[in-house]
């Protein structure tokens, strides 16, 4: 057993408390296994830290930086290509090359400081391999909670991508969750209405009937899973609620009446405003015209939905739609996803409570990570500055530990270089949309 010492730093634990202006953080790692563990964080004068520090066989100094929670991004499509063609064609040469492209954004997603992903929606269980892989120690990545392929209704949102389970009625939206489950899902993820990338559909579309939402539903809370929708506009939202749907996805058009029943109820909802806000993005990965319209169309509506969540009280998470770590902003799309959460009216404390431990409680890994507390797995980064104070220095992340490993380390004193899954020299710095197909 391995036991180190942060020391001289600021403990934000990831919920509604202050951040310990002088803390310490002591964790443990333990030899083939992947979950490290906290095992003391917070004031350094309790007198319980002085004595879990004499344990430690190394201290290091982390004066300036703010301890806190890995990040979480709850919707990730990691064999994400641009642009959406409006027919099935697999960019990636086939399943080999595609499970190779997907590790990589997830091992890019850990040095951007993303702990775990929520995969919604991948082609041929690769997300559920990935998350056995890494929770077997065979592989260095973020935490993955997968759903396989997405249900959907026959030619609805999603028909033309890999990763798609088309269904029409009950029996078979029932018999395709339950297919999802079999292979190991996590949670089942279904598309009630049309999106921004189709070419034929609009975002006003409702692709599922009350019958088949349902069906759904009894499957995934009969096995204990949730049910994660993409949901576009305010019809299909309150349809959602009706129906049993645990946790809204998007949500581009929602009235603040709707904010009031998903608030009221405990249903979740994961914004993902950075895909409504990146023109720049779309046109640059050559998205057709219908597409980039589409989304300049509902920029302002989605934020004006994501004020009314805010407003009202809604369960919110991170999510991005994007890889997590794409370049959006000046930064990752994933912190610009919390960064556009202040901005639709949270503290940067709530922010942060929302890319940590509220969205490990929407993922039900609560209990695993997203806090900074005894017994809780090490997942956590190092960020210059009070992130809680000012959400733009949550840009300024330093150091990255997963289950107590070091991704890396620019700390000084201790810094670490990043883990490599390319040949020497090539950095895992994301933006490999436009470079590996």
């Amino acid at each position: 057993m391995s036991r180190i010492c942060y020391k001289n730093a600021r403990i934000f634990i990831g919920n509604d408390s202050a951040a310990v202006e002088d803390g310490v953080l002591i964790f443990e790692t333990l030899p083939d296994k992947p979950r490290g563990k906290v095992v003391y964080a917070g004031a350094a004068d309790d007198p319980k830290a002085a004595g879990l520090a004499e344990s430690c066989y190394k201290e290091y100094e982390l004066r300036g930086y703010t301890i806190m929670p890995g990040l979480i991004n709850c919707h990730v499509h990691l064999s994400l290509s641009f642009p959406f063609l409006p027919y099935k064609a697999d960019p990636y040469e086939g399943t080999p090359y595609r499970t190779l492209v997907e590790y990589r954004r997830l091992a890019e997603a850990l040095m951007s400081g993303v702990t775990t992903v929520r995969s919604t929606g991948c082609a041929d269980y690769i997300d559920v391999a990935l998350r056995r892989a890494v929770e077997r120690n065979l592989l260095f990545g973020s935490r993955v909670v997968a759903c396989g392929d997405v249900v959907i209704a026959h030619a609805g949102h999603g028909f033309n991508q890999f990763g798609s389970c088309e269904c029409s009625g009950a029996a078979e939206f029932r018999r395709g969750a339950r297919a999802q489950l079999a292979h190991g899902a996590d949670f089942i993820k279904i598309c009630m209405t049309g999106g921004l990338a189709g070419p034929t559909e609009g975002v006003g579309d409702i692709q599922m009937t009350d019958d088949e939402i349902e069906a759904v539903v009894a499957v995934a809370h009969g096995s204990g899973k949730i049910v994660a929708a993409h949901l576009s506009n305010d019809a299909s939202i309150k349809a959602a609620i009706r129906c049993g749907v645990d946790c809204v996805e998007h949500g581009y058009f929602m009235s603040r009446e709707t904010a009031q029943r998903m608030a009221a109820e405990g249903r979740f909802y994961v914004p993902t405003i950075a895909v409504s806000n990146c023109g720049e993005y779309l046109i640059k990965h050559g998205s057709p015209e219908y597409h980039v319209r589409k989304q300049a169309e509902a920029e302002a509506r989605h934020k004006q939905a994501l004020r009314n969540a805010v407003e009202e009280g809604v369960i919110i998470g991170v999510g991005t739609d994007l890889l997590p770590n794409d370049p959006l902003g000046g930064t990752t799309a994933t912190i610009r996803e919390v960064e556009c959460l202040v901005d639709a009216g949270m503290t940067p404390r709530q922010a942060l409570c929302a890319a940590t431990s509220v969205s490990a409680r929407i993922l039900g890994i609560d209990g695993e990570t997203g806090t900074l507390a005894e017994g809780m797995d090490a997942d956590f980064i190092a960020v210059r500055g009070k992130p809680d104070v000012s959400i733009t220095e949550l840009r300024n992340i330093d150091l990255v530990a997963k289950g107590g490993r070091l991704a890396f380390s620019n700390v000084a004193g201790h810094e670490a270089p990043g883990f490599n899954v390319t040949a020497p020299g090539f950095a895992l710095d994301g933006a490999s949309m436009l470079r590996w197909y």
